[in-house]
């Protein structure tokens, strides 16, 4: 659904041939291999990965109002976006790689879950038919990546596997996702995914000589799925843009949201042998703001070795700093905020009518 427009780049006078030459290259293709491969890589997946920070996903009510799309984004900074490179470069990993693991392992914070499952879209353009790269035409492909998130792993060691299973599944891009849905063995009409990562790669190298040059000045998309997050690199700096129902998701849940994928992705860059349970998702800012609730307890309640967090979080009447401690408990015992909701005591009147929560 995005458009692969190259700027300055030569195009193909004649595309007739490379386009003859991609389907014939196509019917060459073994679906039953890719089928074989995709019942593989998918056995066991039961549901598409939930998103627990959807509207009253604690109660499983849908919420009310008409739904519509709106964008946000955030802007890494400069030191950040070149340890990133820096990491993907000395290791021989792709940024796409880089930031799918960074992805994956804040889906599986928000939901619990130690397997996720979210789709890409792919270049589908085979570097085996020649001038396929040259030639003006939509070629690509949305497939899904799975993804799991064993905590005793290195991000380093873990993001190269995923880079080995990425280069693995480039052999059966061509795969029609209504097949690969299919192959899952999901029952007809249930997701496999709800979220969609794209790294968009525009080379800069300009040819002034050619006959015809495009400038992209301005893209629109528009995505079918919950959530679509679209990541380029400008100027030394990334840029990850989110699209979002609007019926679905609180625009704050989404500002949280990038907040902890920037915190995941600098602590994967400044620490690339940390262990995946070493990694937290909140923000320092939301880590300080948490550490002076908690300062502010009684001296009694500080002195208390038995303190109940649980406890404690049903008291806050904060809704915004209940979530906060709701989500840093959550991590500490392994459960998804969810979880750790359904085993607290039940909140005070205050904060279940809370205006924050609606």
């Amino acid at each position: 659904w995005y458009g692969a427009l190259s700027r300055g780049r030569r195009l193909d006078p004649a595309p007739a041939r490379p386009y003859r030459d991609y389907v014939s290259w196509l019917q060459r293709q073994d679906l039953r291999e890719a089928e074989e491969y995709w019942r593989e890589t998918l056995h066991g997946v039961e549901e598409a990965t939930p998103l627990s920070i959807e509207r009253h996903a604690a109660t499983g009510t849908t919420p009310s109002g008409a739904s519509g799309q709106e964008e946000l984004d955030v802007l890494f900074d400069a030191e950040d976006t070149r340890r990133l490179h820096a990491l993907a470069k000395a290791n021989r990993l792709t940024l796409n790689t880089v930031l799918q693991g960074c992805w994956a392992l804040l889906l599986g914070r928000y939901t619990g879950a130690d397997d996720v499952v979210f789709g890409t879209v792919v270049s589908g353009r085979p570097a085996d038919v020649e001038g396929v790269e040259g030639t003006v035409g939509l070629f690509i492909n949305t497939l899904p990546v799975r993804v799991g998130l064993p905590g005793q792993s290195t991000a380093l060691g873990w993001l190269q596997d995923l880079q080995e299973q990425n280069l693995r599944m480039r052999q059966y891009e061509y795969s029609p996702l209504g097949k690969v849905q299919r192959w899952s063995g999901l029952p007809t009409g249930v997701p496999l995914f709800e979220t969609l990562f794209v790294f968009e790669n525009y080379p800069e190298a300009k040819d002034d000589s050619a006959a015809l040059r495009i400038e992209l000045t301005r893209s629109e998309e528009r995505i079918d799925y919950a959530i679509g997050l679209v990541a380029t690199v400008s100027e030394d700096r990334l840029r990850v843009t989110v699209q979002y129902d609007t019926g679905r998701f609180e625009r704050e849940a989404i500002e949280r949201m990038l907040g902890h994928l920037r915190s995941v992705c600098s602590q994967i860059a400044r620490e690339p042998e940390v262990r995946l349970s070493g990694i937290t998702v909140l923000t320092e800012e939301e880590r300080q703001q948490i550490l002076r609730q908690g300062n502010s307890t009684t001296e009694q309640t500080a002195a208390d070795t038995d303190f109940d967090l649980s406890a404690y979080a049903a008291g806050i009447r904060n809704a915004e700093e209940r979530e906060l401690l709701e989500q840093l408990v959550a991590e500490v015992q392994g459960m998804s905020p969810n979880d750790f909701q359904a085993r607290t005591p039940s909140a005070s009147p205050a904060i279940e009518t809370s205006d924050d929560h609606e």
